[in-house]
């Protein structure tokens, strides 16, 4: 039952778009290829990190939530 509400949820909701800040748009895009990449990975590395720490407090709560 479970796999079948994550599944549900998965294929039901919409796409995920960054806010979109004009300023920063528009300072990224006047920087080198290279600046571009770095900063496309450092937003990956700080999603990633959210994802782990969000993560880990829900299992935490799971856990020590009984």
């Amino acid at each position: 039952m479970k796999l079948m509400i994550l599944l549900g949820s998965l294929a039901l909701g919409g796409a995920a778009y960054a806010q979109g800040c004009n300023q920063c748009r528009e300072n990224v895009a006047q920087t080198a290829p290279a600046t571009r990449r770095a900063y496309r990975h450092g937003i990956e590395v700080l999603a990633l990190a959210a994802g782990c720490v969000c993560g880990s407090t829900l299992m935490v709560a799971r856990r020590f939530g009984r």
